[in-house]
Formats: structure tokens, C-alpha cells, sequence
């Protein structure tokens, strides 16, 4: 099976479980702080600007079924961009840059555990992992004003581990702050030379996230 066929089943089944059962659903956004566990070395001049495929900045959409008390299915959709710049202003507008972008698009699938903390019913801890499908977009690079050969890269799977705790909690609406950690790794498209420090691309990392909820 496809991954985008992958991922529209896996969505569709979820919505189809929950309404037949008439089982509670929470639509759920979910904000990224990554941090990779591998970083890599760009020159500016004297200066070194580390960078990592494994960090960055990303949103995901997706839903959440509670068919019990404890077991929670999920799917989302998401976008992580990761972004090292360094410039600086001279005549010639910039007169010096180097930086290195690099972005994924990702389909996380998993469940989560959801229990009580100390026998309580306001302290709420979720606890769970799933697999993780990531389109990668190309790996750009500038170091010094010079413009170096940006590198495509294949579609890959990982696993994710996580665990959020509920902050606050309403009847439509709840937020969670939570880490996630993430395995996963590129390898690139083609035959081209890569150097070695991204062949694979080590785009694995923890993820301070919060998570929104909203109860239908």
C-alpha cells in the first residue's frame, strides 16, 4: 500500500470505528519544538552555525478516539521546517550568508495510554508510540555566499515515543504540554556524491510539544 493511500485509510478508519461505536472524538493540533540528536557544522567567516535535519519548528492536525477509559488510537498530518541562517548587512545588501534549510512533511499513527496520576481524576498522563511516514523535502545549503549542491532524499519510516501531561481540561477543550522522541533517517535519492555527515540524513530528535484537543 501506498503511503498517501496509507494514510487516508488509516484516517477513514478511525472516523468510521468511532462513529459506528459512537465512541467520543477529540480533534487534535499539536505545536513542535525539535532538537536532533546529531548536529552538523556550517562556516560563516571564523563563526560556526550548527545545524541538525532532526530540529525545527513544525504544526500537526489530526484526530484522537477514545474507544475506552485508557486506550486513545491517533493520526495526524504535519509539516517540520528546519531553518540555520547567519547574514550580515553590508553595501552590497547582504554582503556575507550562509544557512541550511531543509523541511519534511509526516503521517504519525499510534496509541496512547491515558491514566490518572496518584488516583486522582485531575491529573492526567498520557503515555504511548506509534510509526511515522516522512516526505522530505531537498536539503539546501549556503556556506560563505557560495551556494552548495542541494540534496533530495527518499521517503522514510520511524517510530515515535511520547508523553504528554494534561494542564488543563474542560468539557470541549484540552492542553497538554508533552516530549516526544522520534527515530528516523534519510537516505538520499540518486547516485550523487552526499558527504558523509548527510548520508543518511539523521533526522532523528525529541520534540517539546503542546497539544491542543477539542472534544466533538
Amino acid at each position: 500500500m501506498k503511503p498517501l493511500q496509507l494514510i487516508i485509510t488509516t484516517i477513514a478508519l478511525l472516523c468510521t470505528v468511532a462513529a459506528k461505536a459512537q465512541t467520543p472524538v477529540q480533534l487534535i493540533g499539536r505545536y513542535n519544538l525539535g532538537v536532533g540528536i546529531q548536529y552538523n557544522n556550517l562556516y560563516y567567516g571564523e563563526d560556526i552555525i550548527p545545524y541538525s535535519p532532526g530540529g525545527g519548528m513544525g504544526i500537526e492536525a489530526g484526530i484522537r478516539v477514545m474507544p475506552s477509559a485508557h486506550l486513545e488510537p491517533y493520526a495526524t498530518i504535519g509539516f517540520q521546517q528546519n531553518i540555520a541562517i547567519r547574514m550580515t548587512d553590508g553595501d552590497d545588501y547582504w554582503d556575507n550568508e550562509s544557512y541550511f534549510t531543509f523541511n519534511r512533511t509526516t503521517f504519525n499513527a499510534g496509541l496512547v495510554y491515558k491514566f490518572p496520576l496518584f488516583n486522582t481524576t485531575d491529573k492526567i498522563v498520557r503515555i504511548g508510540g506509534g510509526v511515522n511516514f516522512s516526505i522530505p523535502g531537498r536539503a539546501a545549503f549556503k556556506e560563505d555566499n557560495q551556494k552548495l549542491p542541494s540534496i533530495s532524499y527518499k521517503m522514510a519510516r520511524g517510530f515515535n515515543l511520547e508523553a504528554s501531561y494534561v494542564a488543563y481540561a474542560d468539557r470541549r477543550v484540552t492542553v497538554e504540554p508533552g516530549l516526544r522522541y522520534r527515530q528516523i533517517k534519510f537516505n538520499p535519492a540518486g547516485n550523487r556524491m552526499v558527504p558523509d555527515n548527510m548520508n543518511p540524513a539523521q533526522a532523528s530528535g525529541f520534540d517539546l510539544s503542546v497539544i491542543i484537543g477539542l472534544n466533538l
